[in-house]
């Protein structure tokens, strides 16, 4: 089933188009707005908590069934150390920049990185 587009921003990254959204979420450990990334089939679906209080221990779920390097399980979400994309934000504001750079970091890392 394909994800819902309604409140939910476009991206095509190599070829293939993406949806994401902020959501104002709090994870229990004072991380507030997430951005979600998700592919229109919802096979590859992240979480990324763009403000939180230590940029040090950035994170990202993979809550879809897709991830490279990453074997999932469903039902499941795996949380994975990543980088502060704060500095690709305008204004305090997350834009399409700021999704290419998480995107790149997704897509990007060596396969063979342990996580």
């Amino acid at each position: 089933m394909a994800i819902s587009k309604k409140s939910r921003r476009t991206i095509k990254y190599k070829g293939q188009d993406f949806l994401w959204w902020l959501d104002n979420d709090f994870d229990g450990i004072g991380n507030m707005l997430s951005v979600s990334i998700a592919s229109e089939d919802k096979k590859f679906l992240i979480k990324h908590f763009a403000v939180h209080n230590n940029p040090a221990e950035g994170y990202l779920s993979v809550v879809g069934q897709y991830f490279p390097g990453v074997e999932t399980k469903t039902g499941n979400s795996v949380k994975l150390s990543c980088l502060d994309f704060s500095d690709s934000f305008v204004d305090n504001a997350v834009t399409p920049r700021t999704i290419k750079k998480i995107l790149d970091w997704c897509f990007g890392r060596s396969l063979k990185q342990k996580l």
